[in-house]
């Protein structure tokens, strides 16, 4: 499958690439979450307009406590253990920057900003060999 995407804006001073993280960012680190997808759970529509969440990197290990479910290093949480800022559904895909850079790629989660049940991200820098040899085609 071959498509293309046209790009309507120029790079400048606020408008540019993110580079792609080398490292997996600590826990605690603040992170932001865009995207157009819902603002809330049910019976909301996306979003018209680029919407985003200030969120912290979470523990791995007290995440699978809390999912009750086991994740491995591929993988990244980000959140508030209170809930309130989250991606939500049609954001997956849309990236997770810290520290300027590219550290996650929005995945899935259980609701939307529901406390104790943080989002779930791919983790950039370790998928980094596989996305460069992708680009390197």
């Amino acid at each position: 499958m071959s498509f293309q995407v046209r790009l309507d804006f120029q790079f400048s001073r606020s408008i540019r690439p993110v580079p792609m993280a080398v490292n997996t960012p600590r826990p605690g680190v603040k992170a932001v979450v865009t995207g157009f997808g819902n603002i809330c759970e049910s019976r909301c529509t996306a979003s018209r307009f680029l919407r985003r969440a200030v969120v912290v990197m979470l523990d791995l290990a007290r995440f699978n406590q809390s999912y009750l479910r086991e994740l491995d290093e591929s993988h990244i949480c980000a959140g508030l253990w209170e809930g309130g800022a989250d991606a939500c559904q049609g954001d997956s895909g849309g990236p997770l920057v810290a520290g300027g850079q590219l550290v996650g790629i929005t995945s899935f989660g259980d609701g939307c900003a529901r406390p104790g049940l943080p989002g779930i991200y791919a983790n950039v820098a370790h998928s980094l060999p596989w996305i460069r040899s992708l680009i390197n085609g």
